[in-house]
């Protein structure tokens, strides 16, 4: 078992009160549970919905990882596949304790940001390990009811196995890092605002399998989280009769950078049809699981 060289505290819920949570409109339509009958008509939702939208457009530069962060990727084969590890070792510990999608993309953009800011240490396996197990901890104490135990977090393929102090003093070194800021605007964030709640089943499939993909391509970190929500939503409304009007709140100078990550998606939704089309695979058997090597 590693230990970390810092004094031991534990992570109890009081760390989180100086993380601003979102406001009770804005969470209830991030996650997609608001209905015409709960929630007024639809005039009203779509108001509600626009306001959500450009205020995740004005916050989501506040949660993204550091400039230089994709160039370090490409430099870097060691912090390039730290990354894809770490990615692969989220997706499937959320899927495995079947925590909320927004969880999950939370741990990942937790694991970018911390990333960013540590790309010149040596990863060794150990401590990608840890540090993806700590990224769900937080990312579930934070907004999940039934939270997974330290233990059950990790995977029994890991090659390492770490003491609950252990991921807690973990858990306050990327606290300290992240600035205490949990309650970030991510990929994900933005899908409610942009479709509402009432989307079909294959619809919910097919985009969420898009947005795993770009999860696990470091050439997306290039984007901005509300781009890649508005690609992936293009791709993955192809032929379906739904309300685009929340992309035309994308700035026009923007819209270049749309196209482009529209058309890398596009490779990514080509790769799923592959694997045997949405409807066969869920989103995690469509995921690549080979991994490069840690050097």
């Amino acid at each position: 078992m590693k230990d970390i060289d810092h004094k031991t505290l534990l992570c109890d819920e009081d760390l989180f009160l100086s993380t601003p949570t979102p406001p009770k409109q804005a969470q209830r339509l991030s996650f997609g549970s608001s209905s015409p009958d709960n929630n007024g008509n639809l005039e009203e939702q779509g108001v509600e919905r626009e306001a959500l939208f450009m205020d995740y457009l004005r916050r989501e530069k506040d949660h993204t990882p550091c400039h230089g962060y994709l160039n370090q990727l490409e430099v870097s084969t060691n912090l390039r596949a730290a990354r894809l590890k770490a990615m692969q070792h989220i997706i499937h510990v959320c899927k495995r304790h079947g925590v909320d999608k927004s969880t999950l993309f939370n741990a990942a953009n937790y694991l970018d940001r911390f990333l960013s800011l540590n790309s010149c240490v040596k990863w060794e396996i150990w401590m990608v390990e840890l540090l993806s197990i700590t990224c769900v901890s937080l990312a579930c104490k934070f907004y999940e009811t039934n939270i997974p135990s330290l233990h059950d977090l990790q995977m029994e393929d890991q090659e390492h196995t770490f003491k609950p102090s252990t991921i807690q003093e973990m858990e306050l070194m990327v606290l300290k890092v992240l600035d205490w800021r949990l309650s970030c605007i991510n990929v994900f964030s933005f899908v409610s605002p942009m479709l509402g709640p009432n989307r079909s089943g294959p619809l919910n499939d097919k985009l969420t399998l898009l947005l795993l993909h770009s999860l696990l391509d470091p050439l997306m970190i290039k984007f901005k989280a509300s781009i890649v929500a508005s690609s992936a939503i293009k791709c993955a409304t192809m032929g379906e009769p739904v309300d685009m009007t929340m992309l035309n709140k994308i700035p026009v100078d923007e819209m270049d950078h749309v196209n482009s990550c529209t058309k890398l998606l596009e490779t990514h939704l080509l790769a799923i049809n592959t694997e045997g089309g949405v409807k066969q695979c869920s989103p995690v058997s469509v995921i690549p699981t080979k991994d490069d090597c840690l050097i």
